[in-house]
């Protein structure tokens, strides 16, 4: 969608500056000022944000919206400890989002330290989410990646500016100049409303010559990396040719006749005489802040909603941000001690040095650590299963010559059974196994497979294991993919309902349902040694029984969690179960596609 104006210049200056008013706090005039001049600005709190971001886009483009509901499906959270005293904060920044029917949750915690101009990323949570997948993440798992902040940024932009924008002396600056441009007003400005709160409004040449004062501020401590004057001239452009302020806003907040918080609207549209432009298009800003008993910002809420329309296209862009503060003054505990992790630490150049290995292939490495050989011959070795089975207990097994294994092998080589899947082949040295020649995880004792999946659903099952996931690839067929693969593929689907119901029951803590109590029952089924996949027939068909072991294991963590006595034992075994089967879920598609070796040495770094 195109943007109609440019709001970068005004976001920067207009944005700022009213996010820096939460630094401010008889007659209704005499009322808001006094309310600016009662609000504290801590040293030392904890930060705890949520973002929702919602796009509306002309629904006649298929393909932009069905990009678009991975954004409006996003979850961004934040939790931060700040230091002012000691010029540090550390923010842990939680990323959660759907890969086609399933989820995922990450997060990566970041070290500022102001005073020293550096910035640590904690790789602890990569190693532990996608470290299983290949070497490379498990060599730098648990480590430290430093930054070196002191150079400019690729805009140019001195750092010290940017760390000034988010300093208490810069809020507590602006929140003095709008002191005093409140202060100017005449007392019929400040208008009481009917609930008692009391509203000003602020014209455009107001909110200019504050942001020119603050242009003149931020210079001063830019050591000449930054042009004021030519600053100015763009913010002179932009508010004759860009863009109007239509109304800006304060409404000073009250609750039981106090005032209590700020909030602040601004509606910007464009010129009358900009005919480039839809008439309609308005960015709506709001930023509300909640104090506590104390002067302290306890809460804010920024809300940021955009219209526009060009050539056609139209839309609604819009963002909320939730912040709640606490702990106020209180130093905060870093869990990221660079000082105790000096041997953790990597350079950037380090870091790319080590992802060099990647240039090896992660299937010709997984096959050799496996053992086996990338052939169509069949593995007899198969460990999906937590502790050996006896073929003595594969009740179900039919006796099967090799002649016959053969026999039944497809136009793709693969060995296949419709019936009676479960076979005790004999060994060339004489000893007995129990294989599954199947397309579903099967029990060997009772030759009953786990899903209820139908030759019907093939093209339903197909697709959610490959063109949901990445429409752009090009994949096997569903008769050229293996029993293994299919099996994965049911299993996978099985599981994604299992997750939904774990999670509706515990946002209810009920977990008395029977479709809890189905899917908790199918989870013991999962990681009972007598229900099997297919035995593998090539390396890949190896790959995803290793990974469906691990899968398993995390499936029995959350059956060693009892919900009604241990909710939060059982809510971290889900979440972090999830997380695995996403991963397996995201190899499966890559192991279908008919690149799958290139796709593995190439994707898997960058989206596992």
């Amino acid at each position: 969608m195109k943007k109609p104006f440019n709001k970068l210049a005004l976001g920067i200056i207009l944005g700022g500056s009213v996010l820096a008013l939460s630094a401010c706090g008889g007659s209704p005039k005499e009322q808001f000022v006094t309310s600016f001049l009662d609000v504290e600005s801590p040293d030392q709190y904890e930060s705890n944000s949520t973002v929702k971001l919602n796009i509306v886009p002309d629904k006649s483009n298929k393909t932009e919206i069905e990009g678009i509901d991975i954004l409006n499906n996003a979850k961004v959270s934040t939790h931060s400890l700040i230091d002012q005293k000691a010029k540090k904060s550390q923010t842990d920044l939680t990323l959660g989002s759907k890969l086609g029917p399933l989820s995922f949750e990450t997060s990566l915690p970041v070290l500022m330290d102001q005073k020293k101009r550096k910035l640590y990323i904690s790789t602890d949570d990569i190693g532990r989410n996608f470290g299983s997948i290949m070497d490379v993440p498990r060599k730098f798992a648990s480590k430290l990646i430093e930054v070196d902040i002191k150079k400019p940024s690729v805009d140019g932009i001195d750092p010290a500016i940017i760390t000034y924008l988010q300093s208490e002396s810069f809020k507590k600056y602006v929140g003095k100049e709008v002191g005093k441009m409140i202060v100017k007003k005449k007392a019929p400005a400040f208008k009481e409303q009917d609930n008692g709160d009391i509203t000003v409004s602020l014209s455009e040449k107001e909110l200019q010559n504050l942001a020119l004062k603050v242009i003149d501020d931020v210079s001063e401590k830019s050591n000449d990396s930054f042009n004021k004057q030519q600053v100015k001239e763009k913010l002179n452009k932009l508010l004759k040719e860009d863009v109007d302020l239509k109304t800006f806003t304060i409404t000073a907040n009250k609750k039981d006749g106090d005032i209590v918080g700020h909030t602040f609207n601004a509606v910007l549209v464009p010129p009358k005489d900009n005919r480039n432009v839809d008439p309609k298009t308005n960015i709506h800003f709001t930023y509300a802040v909640t104090y506590n008993e104390d002067g302290f910002p306890a809460k804010k809420n920024t809300k940021v909603s955009y219209y526009a329309s060009s050539d056609g296209e139209k839309g609604t862009v819009s963002l909320n941000m939730v912040t709640k503060n606490k702990n106020f003054n209180k130093k905060p505990k870093f869990s990221l001690d660079p000082a105790k992790r000096k041997d953790d630490i990597l350079k950037p150049e380090d870091l790319l040095d080590l992802l060099q290995h990647l240039n090896v292939s992660e299937l010709d490495k997984w096959t050799k650590k496996l053992g086996i050989k990338k052939t169509g011959s069949i593995s007899i070795k198969d460990r999906s299963e937590k502790k050996p089975i006896t073929a003595d207990e594969a009740t179900a097994a039919v006796p099967t010559t090799n002649e016959e294994i053969d026999a039944h092998r497809n136009q793709y080589k693969i060995v296949e059974f419709k019936d009676q899947p479960i076979r005790r082949v004999t060994a060339p040295n004489g000893e007995e196994k129990v294989l599954n020649f199947g397309d579903s995880v099967v029990n060997i004792a009772t030759g009953e497979k786990m899903d209820a999946y139908t030759e019907e659903d093939d093209d339903a099952l197909y697709e959610f294991v490959t063109t949901t996931v990445d429409p752009n690839q090009t994949y096997l067929t569903w008769k050229e993919s293996s029993n293994t693969q299919k099996a994965g593929a049911k299993q996978i689907a099985v599981m994604d309902t299992v997750f939904r119901k774990f999670n509706e029951a515990i946002s209810s803590e009920n977990y008395t349902s029977e479709k809890f109590q189905q899917s908790y029952n199918f989870l013991k089924a999962a990681v009972d040694p007598k229900n099997v996949l297919p035995s593998p027939q090539n390396a890949k068909d190896q790959i995803i029984i290793e990974w469906y072991q691990a899968n398993q294991e995390h499936w029995r963590t959350i059956l060693a969690n009892d919900p009604t006595k241990n909710a939060a034992g059982f809510k971290k075994a889900v979440q972090e179960a999830n997380q695995q089967a996403n991963r397996l879920y995201f190899l499966m598609n890559v192991l279908f596609s008919t690149n799958a070796e290139e796709r593995l040495n190439k994707e898997i770094k960058s989206k596992m």
